[in-house]
């Protein structure tokens, strides 16, 4: 990965995943014609997507994010912030389409801190 040896954490990705499910499932209920299970062909192809997201942003973030700079538990801030953060910048429809830019796009929205030359 990089020099200083961040390795995707199951944790992250997990709390990534759960935090984007618990927003998404907020929107639909307040959005009736938000059919999440129709847009991904069934609820379990949604959780494959949404774990994929949280791989994807894990991933990004041991590359470009100042661990350093936190002043909570990675884990803690992905669970409290990534959902609202990754739904302001994609609708959940298009999930499936979420990549490193989305990536940058989230992690500016949380108010991360990116190392420099990223």
């Amino acid at each position: 990965m990089n020099d200083q040896t961040e390795t995707v954490d199951p944790a992250a990705v997990f709390a990534c995943a759960t935090s984007l499910w618990d927003r998404c499932e907020e929107l639909r209920k307040t959005d009736r014609h938000m059919n999440l299970s129709e847009c991904f062909n069934g609820m379990d192809e949604f959780m494959r997507v949404v774990m994929r997201v949280g791989t994807c942003f894990e991933e990004w973030a041991c590359e470009h994010i100042d661990f350093d700079q936190l002043n909570d538990v990675w884990p803690y801030i992905l669970h409290d912030r990534f959902g609202d953060a990754c739904v302001a910048s994609i609708l959940p429809i298009h999930l499936h389409l979420f990549d490193d830019h989305d990536c940058l796009v989230v992690a500016r929205q949380m108010q991360l801190p990116i190392r420099s030359g990223n």
